[in-house]
């Protein structure tokens, strides 16, 4: 595709290189390793986070090797996707990094398993990312913390903000310890557990945009044989399209 091939795609013009990137997803063969590089480390970050994706369309190994390095929050958020207990010291030593705290968060929602829920229950208690970590452990198990009590709020203070409640998610946590603690590998979405990757579950339908795209990469990275025809089936149907012809 003309629009892969024009080297002025691959610049630091979000635009030409998002629209070059869709064209790989659909074009599989068109994205090569060098300009996936080129793109995954691009200083706008619509391009880097729509690079890891589509190299995973792509079939290439680049993507998990991108990954593993950590190196921005977009390719975290990947991470989480294809990582496991083995990756969790990354995260951990990144949500202290204000630059790569959010994408940390993101990716360990991604990743889904009983493991990171002590990790972001620790996010929660640090402003910054305190929203964002209690959205992922709603994501993750589906209960919600809601907001802590303060002495700030009774106090009238025009600045206050409620922090989520910490002490609620870990209690959350340690009740339903048996449930999660059956099989630490298992990734969980909105209190419900995942097949492991690539297979899709039954219920994709069912799962949130951010749930869907997280397993729709992670079968591609995992598997990069399986068609995206399958992929494209259950969003023609979701969106109720009706079958590819």
């Amino acid at each position: 595709l003309a629009v892969t091939e024009d080297e002025s795609a691959w610049s630091d013009d979000a635009v030409p290189a998002l629209l070059a990137l869709r064209a790989a997803v659909v074009s599989p063969g068109a994205l090569d390793p060098d300009r996936l590089r080129i793109a995954a480390t691009s200083p706008n970050p619509l391009v880097r986070r729509a690079a890891l994706p589509a190299g995973a369309a792509c079939g290439l190994a680049e993507p998990r090797a991108v990954c593993r390095s950590g190196e921005t929050a977009e390719a975290l958020e990947v991470l989480g996707a294809i990582g496991s207990a083995a990756d969790l010291p990354r995260f951990d030593t990144a949500l202290r990094d204000d630059a790569l705290a959010h994408g940390a968060v993101a990716g360990l929602a991604a990743l889904g398993s009983a493991e990171v829920l002590p990790l972001l229950i620790e996010a929660m208690r640090r402003e910054a990312v305190a929203d964002a970590a209690a959205a992922a452990f709603a994501a993750v198990t589906g209960f919600d913390p809601g907001t802590a009590a303060s002495s700030d709020e009774d106090d009238g203070d025009d600045e206050y903000a409620p922090s989520p409640d910490a002490e609620a998610a870990q209690l959350h946590v340690e009740a339903e310890r048996e449930r999660y603690g059956r099989d630490a590998s298992v990734r969980w979405c909105g209190g419900r557990p995942l097949p492991a990757a690539p297979a899709l579950p039954e219920a994709f339908d069912e799962l949130s945009l951010a749930a869907r795209h997280c397993l729709y990469v992670a079968a591609r990275m995992t598997d990069a044989s399986q068609p995206l025809r399958d992929l494209e089936a259950r969003a023609r149907r979701q969106l109720g399209l009706g079958p590819l012809s």
